[in-house]
């Protein structure tokens, strides 16, 4: 019950935060660094390194993109933390990764969600992954100037029928 209502606090927080998403425009916001809008493609990038460092099996990198109280919802509604997600590049073997209709919702200046639908394709603890499209939002936070993971949650995209 408890992991339930953590999921339901969680995407209840993305929603509430699309909802209140702030753009930005402004060119003298962007040329003083103020808007996070501006990091937008740095943002993606370091979405991707996540993964590259899942696939590369580089917990050192992994380590420094999350912040030390992140944590991750995973596809059956497990609550993983840092040392947890860490434990998981170990135990994952990432062959191939897609990730598409990739969209970055500024909620604040130090506070984006990056959201998009996400494959993988490979083995966990040794068994073969069974390839199916989620989606994934992800949560940055601006933190002594750099930019950190602080949640990750996937869900499965049900297969129409």
């Amino acid at each position: 019950m408890k992991k339930y209502v953590s999921v339901i606090l969680i995407v209840l927080f993305v929603f509430v935060s699309l909802a209140a998403a702030q753009s930005c425009g402004d060119k003298k916001c962007c040329a003083d660094k103020k808007c996070a809008k501006c990091d937008a493609k740095s943002l993606i990038a370091q979405e991707k390194a996540v993964w590259e460092a899942y696939k590369s099996k580089d917990a050192k990198a992994l380590s420094n993109l999350l912040a030390e109280d992140s944590y991750e919802v995973d596809e059956e509604g497990e609550i993983l933390n840092k040392q947890e997600q860490l434990q998981n590049v170990k135990d994952l073997t990432i062959s191939e990764y897609q990730m598409k209709d990739v969209q970055v919702v500024v909620v604040s200046p130090a506070v984006v969600v990056v959201r998009y639908k996400v494959m993988v394709k490979g083995s966990y603890k040794g068994e073969e992954l069974t390839p199916k499209w989620g989606v994934a939002s992800s949560m940055w936070v601006k933190r002594d100037a750099r930019w950190v993971n602080v949640v990750y949650q996937q869900t499965p995209i049900a297969a129409k029928e």
